[in-house]
């Protein structure tokens, strides 16, 4: 089934109020976080489920987890594997928050995609805080001033360090409304953006070198790992190993 050929007008039309909807959505983000998490394992693993492996490798069940998204709080399943290798880009260890959910809006009789995006802080005596929620479009380094810029008319006096997902124009933007920022770029999205450049059947190995360089506890520990890093995969994927080269250096 196509994703048009869920929301025709007839599923719509037996909605009676908004939170019958909103529920429905909920129901539907919680389903789609946890089949999102099964391919990811199943690209981890090299395998899909009850496909044969030759790997010692394999799925191992699932572990509740508690997730904080624009429609409140969902448990969902998150799959295992036997070695404990598996961390989800969607939903990494240790964290418990989607940063946008994109949803069908109706908007001047058209039907058009929107999101809503989340800015999460860490302050300094160690407590998260939701910052707000901004309702998009599109994602942008103008729809990012505005934000910023409302965050700061509402008292943000200062920004020490952001962690962003190096959109264009993103760090520059942060610079001219919290000139004194420090911009971090998120790891799970560097190691994403460079697995874009890398075939499937290289991807595990890829990006389980690539982990060891930003789980490494000191600079010169990244440093050597980024080496190695480089001596495997330099000839193959030169453009991808530019990536941490690029971050490595900035920052």
């Amino acid at each position: 089934m196509k994703k048009e050929e869920l929301f025709n007008d007839a599923f719509l039309k037996q909605f009676k109020t908004g939170e019958e909807l909103t529920g429905f959505l909920k129901q539907l983000q919680k389903r789609g976080i946890e089949k999102m998490l099964e391919g990811e394992l199943d690209s981890h693993l090299g395998y899909s489920k009850h496909k044969q492996t030759v790997t010692s490798n394999v799925r191992n069940g699932f572990t509740q987890k508690k997730v904080r998204t624009s429609f409140g709080e969902s448990q969902i399943q998150v799959p295992r594997d036997r070695e404990a290798s598996f961390n989800p880009m969607l939903v990494p260890k240790g964290k418990n928050m989607v940063d946008g959910i994109v949803f069908k809006v109706r908007e001047n009789s058209k039907v058009i995609n929107k999101t809503i995006y989340i800015a999460v802080g860490l302050r300094r005596d160690g407590k998260k805080e939701v910052l707000g929620l901004w309702l998009g479009k599109n994602e942008s380094a103008a729809f990012w001033m505005s934000v910023l810029t409302d965050l700061k008319a509402r008292g943000v006096a200062d920004l020490l360090i952001t962690a962003t997902d190096n959109l264009n124009g993103f760090t520059d933007t942060i610079k001219t409304v919290f000139p004194e920022s420090k911009t971090q770029i998120c790891v799970v999205h560097q190691i994403r953006n460079a697995c874009r450049y890398v075939v499937w059947k290289d991807k595990k190995a890829f990006t389980r070198d690539m982990k060891c360089i930003y789980n490494a506890t000191t600079k010169q520990a990244a440093e050597a790992a980024l080496e190695d890093f480089a001596n495997v995969w330099e000839i193959k994927y030169s453009y991808a190993n530019k990536q941490p080269r690029r971050k490595h250096t900035r920052y």
